[in-house]
């Protein structure tokens, strides 16, 4: 796992976890980052750099043991939500997804591979696109690479713009098909935002967390197990959700959860039970302060 550690206007650091043996390994030093990810197989990561200098800004790809990082996606520093940040790695790790934001509240996910050329964000372009790096447009924000060929994508509204749609992507067709779409609300209360999606392993079914959109702080979500033949079936709802994914076999649905700055809990949503629950502020265990 990755370890990041971001001190506002001064130098960050990207560590390597191994918990099962025990050690901690450095793989990055420099300039603040936005967001590291790392692959499947934990031999390759990426993070995106925020700098000044345009020979630095934008997304940088590394593998353990080969060296120092290259950049793969550069960007114009002064551009507005530049730079560009990864999302996630295919399975076998020759895939990179970054996001680019194009403006208006609006995000696209390009699929690039990690051996590449370098390519750039255009944004003297219209549409805002990457050129170069053989990069693949794929629609929506975020995805789940499940098997690494029919990839789950969606995209949620916020207040600058953008769609709520989750929507399958087959990478040797290159065809997008529409899985899900939030009804038309008929109220404030009913009106919302997808805040996050993942496959089931056997990707006939997959999780959507749908957040009220409006107003304040703490609204609540839903989260709704979907099938890809439009069945679908609340499975918890509360204020509280962050992230959502599925046990390896697919039986057990985790989320965490938190109700305050100091503890957090992770959850079986199917079963309702507490897995675990831990400080945000420390390692020590619960009760937190």
């Amino acid at each position: 796992m990755l370890l990041t550690v971001n001190v506002p206007g001064a130098r960050s650091t990207v560590l390597l976890l191994r918990p099962e043996a025990g050690d901690a390994r450095e793989l990055y030093r420099g300039s603040p980052f936005d967001r590291a990810v790392i692959s499947p197989d934990g031999t390759r990561y990426a993070l995106s750099r925020a700098a000044d200098d345009p020979a630095v800004n934008g997304v940088w790809v590394g593998t353990l043991g080969a060296g120092a990082p290259r950049r793969l996606v550069a960007d114009d520093p002064s551009a507005s939500g530049a730079p560009p940040v990864p999302v996630a790695f295919a399975p076998d790790g020759q895939t990179l997804a970054v996001r680019v934001n194009v403006g208006d509240g609006v995000s696209e996910v390009y699929l690039i591979p990690v051996a590449a050329a370098e390519g750039r964000v255009a944004r003297d372009l219209d549409p805002v696109r990457i050129v170069g790096g053989d990069a693949l447009a794929v629609g929506g924000a975020n995805v789940d690479f499940g098997n690494g060929r029919e990839i789950l994508v969606w995209t949620g509204q916020n207040p600058f713009g953008g769609a709520n749609l989750v929507s399958l992507f087959d990478r040797e067709t290159r065809r997008r098909t529409e899985l899900y779409r939030p009804p038309r609300p008929t109220s404030q209360a009913t009106e919302v935002t997808i805040a996050d999606a993942a496959w089931h392993p056997r990707r006939d079914r997959f999780v959507t967390v749908e957040r009220q959109f409006c107003c304040g702080a703490n609204l609540p979500s839903g989260v709704f197990v979907r099938g890809r033949d439009g069945t679908a079936r609340e499975v918890a709802r509360g204020a509280f959700f962050l992230e959502v994914w599925w046990s390896r076999d697919g039986s057990r649905l985790f989320a965490t959860t938190g109700g305050d700055d100091s503890t957090g809990s992770v959850s079986d949503l199917l079963t309702g039970t507490v897995v675990v629950r831990y400080c945000l502020r420390g390692p020590s265990p619960p009760p937190c302060s």
